[in-house]
């Protein structure tokens, strides 16, 4: 009996050594080296430092998820000293459905999509970091208008700071910031052209005796951008040959070739017809005539005339004739 209770004694360190229950925390200061054995914590947890896992250093892994593989730690900093593949990464979409709004931090990498059917203002904010992308899409019949806010400015290549029509999307992009209050945003892609606008002094047209009216050949001429809604103005001085009687202009337009000086009444007339009445002869007086298209075609070209005559009867010349013609928001 004795020699059996010597062997138990004996044999009870080498159980213990196939399996030890420890209740306490437990802290490795150099690391612990499991080998051929797993380590398993029930109802507890186990911490180790980075160095106790594997690809310890720049790149402390772990093997997490249901792959096995080993992932890094993404809540800290990691030095990544190879070429890192990604797979299909989405964007995020933020609908908005005012007619206004001032762009925020939380914008930078989403596209902004404005479904209003009416004119909309986006406003840069002047806190916004450098590196910072939004795209912005005209969703519904609303153009976006971008304007700078306090303490930032806008930059475009191409005078575009708007959409053109539904579905156009342009970028936004900060370049620099100095102080963190002074935000550089510069608009690309293909949005809405400056408005058109066009400008010129013709010489002076021949003088007419229609008393029905024939065309000036001024040969004005502007093509819409984006709106097809243009002021139009021609002002300058007009007179008649003969007293008591008198002379009248009148704004037309067209499409295709421009007419000449003394042609046929064509195109389009629009607004009032300054009238003339002389009380001398060769008495001459200033004129402005203007009124505002709509429903042009952007992309168009259009030309811009007077159509002028002698009223009963007489010579009515016209003198230092200006067009202005402006493309309105």
């Amino acid at each position: 009996m004795r020699k059996l209770l010597a062997l138990a004694f004996l044999l009870l360190p080498l159980a213990a050594e196939a399996q030890t229950t420890i209740t306490g925390p437990i802290t490795f200061s150099t690391g612990l080296a499991v080998t051929g054995a797993t380590v398993t914590a029930t109802g507890a947890s186990l911490a180790l430092a980075c160095g106790d896992l594997t690809n310890d250093g720049t790149a402390c892994t772990a093997n997490t998820g249901t792959s096995g593989t080993a992932l890094p730690f993404l809540d800290g900093t990691n030095t990544w000293s190879g070429t890192q593949t990604f797979g299909t990464t989405l964007g995020t979409i933020r609908t908005i459905t005012g007619t206004t709004h001032t762009l925020e931090a939380a914008d930078c990498g989403k596209t902004l999509l404005f479904t209003n059917g009416s004119p909309i203002a986006l406003t840069t904010l002047n806190s916004i970091l450098p590196g910072c992308p939004i795209a912005v899409e005209q969703g519904g019949a609303g153009a976006v208008t971008v304007g700078a806010g306090a303490g930032s400015t806008l930059q475009s290549a191409t005078g575009t700071y708007a959409t053109s029509a539904q579905y156009n999307i342009i970028g936004l992009f900060v370049d620099t910031n100095s102080g963190g209050s002074a935000a550089n945003v510069v608009v690309t892609g293909a949005g809405a052209l400056a408005l058109a606008n066009y400008n010129a002094t013709p010489s002076n047209p021949a003088t007419t005796t229609s008393t029905t009216g024939v065309m000036a050949g001024l040969a004005g001429a502007i093509t819409p951008t984006r709106t097809g809604k243009v002021l139009l103005t021609i002002t300058g001085s007009y007179g008649n040959g003969t007293a008591a009687r008198g002379s009248s202009v009148k704004l037309r337009y067209g499409t295709g070739t421009a007419p000449g000086n003394g042609d046929a009444l064509t195109g389009t007339a629009i607004g009032n017809n300054p009238i003339l009445n002389n009380a001398a002869a060769n008495h001459t007086s200033p004129f402005a005539a203007t009124s505002i298209i709509t429903g042009l075609s952007v992309g168009v070209a259009y030309w811009l005339d007077l159509e002028y005559q002698s009223i009963t009867s007489g010579t009515t010349s016209m003198y230092n004739v200006t067009i202005t013609a402006v493309e309105q928001p």
